[in-house]
C-alpha cells in the first residue's frame, strides 16, 4: 500500500503544492512582519478603518503623539479623538479619499491624553472593503514655530530697526521692511540665503565676522558691529545683537537678529572726537592765557598792595599820636577808603586765583576766638552813621587752638560781617561759634553771622552766592560792592572742605552760616615768646617796620634785614630761634635762601647748634595753588599782613621743639 501511494503521480502533486502553498503563506507572514516593524519606526501616525470607521490598526506612533496606548484605542473611532470643530474636516478627507499634496492636506485639532491638543496633517485613502487607511503627521511644533514667527514679524513691522529672522542652520526665513529699504534685498532674494553672502564686503571684519559665526554655532547670543553694503554696493555701520529662539525642551529652532543703522552714529562719534580735540586745543589756549591773567593780575596786586600797606600802616601809626578832631577824621577817611580799595583788590584777584584753580589753603595753628574777634573788632569801625552793635559769642567748647589757614577763615567772616553790616541800618551784626561734634583730633565747627538788617526775598536766595550778583542794581549803586564777596566765600568754604548756606526773611533779618572741619592742636605755653631771638627779613621798609613792631609787643627780641644776603651774614655771626622770611626778596627768592641756611656750618665755639626754624612770609593773596612752606624749604608760612594772634601761633608751632634739643629734619 504505501508503495503504490508513493508511486502515484497525482498523490505526489498534491503534496508539491501544498509545500508550495505552505511556504508562500510563510513568505508572506514574514513579508507582513517586517513591514509592520517599518511601519512601528515611522515618525508618522499610520491608521487603518474598517466600514464602520472603527480602527483596526495604529503603530507606535500614535503613542508618541497622543500619548495614548494603540491597543486600547482599536475598535474606537477616529472622530472621537477629533475636536467637534474640525469633524467636518475629517469627514471631507475621508469622502474624497486620493492622495493630497502637503500644503492641501488638512491639519485636525485631537485630543491628547493628557487633555493638550495635538495638531495633526491627515492623508487618507479608501480601501475596496470601505475602509480607510491614512496617515497623521503631529504639525504641532511647526504651527508654533510659524505662528511665533508671525508675531514676530509683526512686531518687527513696526520697528525702524533691521530685523532677520533666520533658521538655526542661519539661512533667512523673514526680514522687515525696514530691512529691504535699507539693503534694497527683497525677501524673496534673502529667503534660504545666509546674510553675510549677500552684506558683507571687502572691507567687512572677518575677525568680527568668525566671532559672530563662533557665538551662532554654540546657540550664544551676540552682540557686534559690521560693516555692511547694500544691494547698490553702499557700505553702511550696523551694530546688532543676534538672539536664538529655543523650543521647549530647550533646543535653538532659529534665530533673530535686530540691527540699527549706525552709520550717521559714526559720522557722529568722528566729528565728536574732532570737536573735542579742538576743545583741548582751546582749553589749553585759555589755560594758557587764563594763566598770563593770573601773573598779570598778581604782579599788579603786588605793586599796588606794597605801596597801599604802606599807606595803610603809616596811616595807622599816625591815627595812634595826637591828633585834633577834624585831622582824625581825615585820617580815618584815609583808612576807610584804603581799606575798601584793598578789599577790592583782594575780591578780584581771589576770585580770579578760585577761576584758575591756584588757590592755596595754609596749615597752620591759629587761636578760633581770636580770628572772630579780630574780624569783627576790624569791621566795628566801618559802621559810621549806624545804630549797629557788632559783637562775637564763642562758645567755651570751641578748642582753644586750631590748624587751617586763618587768612581765609578771616576772609570769609570778613566778607559776611561786613555783608552784614551793609545792608544793617539799625540793630545788630553778631558773629557765633560753636561746635557741632569733636572728639581730640578733630573739631566740626558752625560759623553763623546773624543780622536784624533789611532781609532777604525768598526769590533771590539763590542768586546771592552767584559771581556779581546782588540783590538789583540799586543794591550795587546804594551800598558799592563788586558782587563778588559771597561767590567768594562760598568757594573758599567749599576748598576749605565745608559747606555754606544762608536763612533769610525779609524785614527781619539773615543768618548767613558754614560749617568747617579742622584739625585740634595740642595748646602750647603762650610765655615762650617772651625773650624768644627772631630774625625779620623784608626789603620794603615800611613792611619791615610795621612787622618788627608786631614782633617786639608779642615780646620777642627781633632784629630785621633788608635782603638774603644779610640774613646770611646774621646767621653766620648769631644765633637766632626762628628766621621769618619775605618769599619774595629782591635779591633771591624764599627756595634759594632756605638751601643757603641749611648749608651754613656752624658758627665756632658752637658745635652742634641747631639751625632756627624757617617761618615764610607771603601775600595771602598771591599764594599759588601748588605753593607750600615744606616744597620751599620752610618749617611754616604766616600771611601778610598778620595779626598778633597769627604770629603767636607760627612762632611757638616752629619753635615748640627747640628746647627740647630736637634737630628739624632738612628739606629733601
Amino acid at each position: 500500500m504505501p508503495e503504490t501511494h508513493q508511486s502515484d503521480p497525482r498523490v505526489l502533486a498534491t503534496d508539491l503544492h501544498v509545500e508550495a502553498t505552505y511556504r508562500l503563506t510563510e513568505a508572506l507572514v514574514e513579508s507582513e512582519k517586517r513591514m509592520r516593524r517599518r511601519i512601528e519606526l515611522l515618525n508618522e501616525v499610520v491608521f487603518e478603518t474598517d466600514a464602520t470607521g472603527a480602527l483596526v490598526f495604529l503603530n507606535e506612533a500614535w503613542r508618541r503623539a497622543l500619548g495614548r496606548s494603540p491597543e486600547e484605542c482599536l475598535g474606537q473611532c477616529l472622530s472621537e479623538f477629533v475636536l467637534t470643530d474640525d469633524l467636518p474636516l475629517l469627514s471631507a478627507a475621508f469622502r474624497g479619499g486620493g492622495e493630497s499634496a502637503p500644503g492641501l492636506r488638512p491639519s485636525l485639532r485631537m485630543r491628547r491624553a493628557d487633555s493638550g491638543i495635538a495638531w495633526m496633517e491627515l492623508s487618507a485613502s479608501p480601501l475596496a472593503d470601505g475602509g480607510v487607511v491614512g496617515a497623521l503627521r503631529d504639525v504641532t511644533r511647526e504651527r508654533s514655530a510659524r505662528q511665533e514667527i508671525a508675531k514676530l514679524s509683526l512686531v518687527a513691522s513696526c520697528t525702524d530697526n533691521l530685523v532677520i529672522i533666520t533658521d538655526r542652520e542661519g539661512r533667512t526665513e523673514w526680514v522687515n521692511q525696514a530691512f529691504v529699504r535699507r539693503t534694497g534685498y527683497t525677501l524673496e532674494e534673502m529667503q534660504g540665503r545666509k546674510p553675510g553672502h549677500l552684506l558683507q564686503g571687502p572691507e567687512t571684519s572677518r575677525t568680527e565676522v568668525e566671532r559672530v559665526r563662533a557665538a551662532i554655532d554654540l546657540g550664544e547670543s551676540v552682540q557686534a558691529e559690521l560693516l555692511n553694503y547694500t544691494r547698490q554696493g553702499e557700505p553702511y555701520w550696523v551694530s546688532f545683537q543676534i538672539s536664538p529662539i529655543r523650543d521647549a525642551q530647550g533646543h535653538v529652532e532659529r534665530f533673530v537678529s535686530v540691527q540699527t543703522d549706525s552709520t550717521s552714529l559714526r559720522q557722529a562719534q568722528r566729528e565728536l572726537e574732532a570737536a573735542k580735540a579742538a576743545a583741548e586745543r582751546m582749553a589749553s589756549e585759555a589755560h594758557a592765557a587764563n594763566q598770563a591773567k593770573s601773573e598779570f593780575l598778581a604782579t599788579m596786586s603786588h605793586e599796588i598792595r606794597t605801596p597801599l600797606n604802606g599807606i595803610l600802616g603809616l596811616n595807622e601809626l599816625l591815627l595812634q599820636t595826637p591828633l585834633g578832631p577834624f585831622q582824625r577824621e581825615l585820617a580815618d577817611g584815609v583808612a576807610r577808603s584804603g581799606e575798601s580799595l584793598l578789599r577790592i583788590l583782594g575780591d578780584i584777584l581771589d576770585f580770579s586765583k578760585i577761576e584758575a584753580g591756584q588757590i592755596a589753603l595754609a596749615e597752620e595753628p591759629f587761636h578760633v576766638r581770636a580770628v572772630v574777634e579780630d574780624v569783627v573788632n576790624g569791621i566795628s569801625g566801618s559802621g559810621h552813621g549806624k545804630s549797629v552793635t557788632l559783637s562775637a559769642e564763642v562758645e567755651g567748647t570751641v578748642p582753644d587752638r586750631l590748624r587751617g589757614d586763618p587768612g581765609r577763615l578771616r576772609q570769609v567772616l570778613q566778607n559776611l560781617v561786613g555783608n552784614g553790616l551793609k545792608f544793617t541800618e539799625a540793630g545788630s551784626v553778631e558773629a557765633r561759634v560753636r561746635v557741632l561734634e569733636s572728639d581730640e583730633s578733630w573739631a566740626r565747627l558752625r560759623f553763623e553771622i546773624v543780622d536784624t538788617g533789611m532781609g532777604i526775598p525768598a526769590t533771590k536766595l539763590p542768586l546771592l552766592f552767584q559771581r556779581f550778583q546782588q540783590l538789583d542794581s540799586s543794591t550795587s549803586r546804594q551800598f558799592g560792592g563788586t558782587g563778588l564777596g559771597l561767590a567768594i566765600a562760598r568757594r573758599l568754604v567749599e576748598i576749605m572742605g565745608g559747606r555754606i548756606g544762608v536763612e533769610s526773611e525779609e524785614g527781619v533779618g539773615s543768618l548767613f552760616w558754614f560749617e568747617l572741619v579742622l584739625p585740634v592742636v595740642a595748646p602750647v605755653d603762650v610765655a615762650r615768646l617772651e625773650g624768644l631771638r627772631v630774625l625779620l627779613a623784608q626789603d620794603h621798609a615800611i613792611h619791615r617796620k610795621l612787622s618788627l613792631l608786631g614782633l617786639e609787643k608779642a615780646g620777642c627780641r627781633a632784629d630785621s634785614v633788608g635782603s638774603g644776603q644779610e640774613v646770611l651774614e646774621r646767621l653766620r655771626s648769631g644765633s637766632y630761634d626762628a628766621v621769618l622770611i619775605d618769599t619774595q626778596l629782591s635779591d633771591m627768592d624764599g627756595s634759594r635762601l632756605t638751601a643757603a641756611i641749611r648749608d651754613l656750618p656752624s658758627p665756632a665755639g658752637s658745635p652742634g647748634r641747631l639751625r632756627p626754624r624757617l617761618v615764610a612770609l607771603m601775600d595771602r593773596h598771591g599764594r599759588e595753588s601748588t605753593w607750600t612752606p615744606a616744597a620751599e624749604g620752610f618749617d611754616a608760612a604766616l600771611g601778610l599782613p598778620f595779626t598778633r594772634a597769627e604770629l603767636g601761633c607760627a612762632l611757638l608751632e616752629v619753635t615748640r621743639t627747640v628746647g627740647a634739643g630736637t634737630r628739624p629734619s632738612g628739606r629733601t
